[in-house]
């Protein structure tokens, strides 16, 4: 429809009593311009369309907001925890001294225990091995062999230092990848770090 037979349509046709399209009758002939009868329900209509979406627009928006909160406030997953069989750990600390690889050193210094209750490891120049038992918490070590090979003083001082640690040794607690050995009386004897070998 082009905008001269829309607006002729709407504004100059002549108009009878029954034309639905006008608020009030007009005698044939006559010319006037007047609003649509429906005028006044299409903007009610409008209104009406804006308030429901208005409406749906805010429940989205609150929906959301909760959404928000319940995600936030989600617990975080566990950190991990590493075993305490068949797990490589490596000693960090031995009877208060930290242990970093030094000269002449041929190993780290760690230990796996197995189901088997035995348990291997090195000093850092020797191959060590033991068996263990255990309950809840508690951890005891039998008779600590080793082979004896030929290493630098030190690394030897420092083997013959783990090998007492682990001879004092009564229980135990894993945090996360650490595994902490304690004596009699709740002192930290042992430090070690779990290390992926695979």
């Amino acid at each position: 429809m082009s905008m001269l037979r829309f607006l002729s349509f709407f504004f100059i046709l002549p108009i009878h009593s029954n034309s639905p399209f006008f608020r009030m009758p007009m005698s044939p002939g006559q010319c006037r311009c007047f609003l649509p009868a429906y005028s006044e329900a299409a903007r009610s209509t409008t209104r009406q369309r804006r308030t429901c979406l208005m409406k749906r627009s805010l429940l989205i928006l609150l929906l959301a907001s909760l959404t928000a909160c319940a995600s936030s406030h989600t617990p975080s997953a566990p950190e991990k925890t590493a075993g305490l069989l068949k797990t490589w750990w490596r000693a960090e600390v031995i009877e208060g001294t930290r242990v970093g690889f030094m000269p002449g050193q041929k190993n780290d210094v760690y230990i796996i225990l197995y189901s088997s209750l035995r348990m291997v490891g090195s000093g850092g120049c020797n191959h060590i091995n033991a068996s263990y038992s255990r309950s809840s918490g508690a951890i005891r070590f039998g008779a600590v062999s080793s082979t004896r090979m030929v290493c630098f003083p030190a690394v030897l001082s420092r083997e013959r230092a783990f090998i007492g640690a682990i001879r004092k040794v009564e229980t135990f607690a894993i945090d996360g990848y650490r595994l902490r050995m304690y004596d009699h009386a709740g002192r930290e004897v042992l430090r070690f770090l779990a290390v992926n070998r695979q």
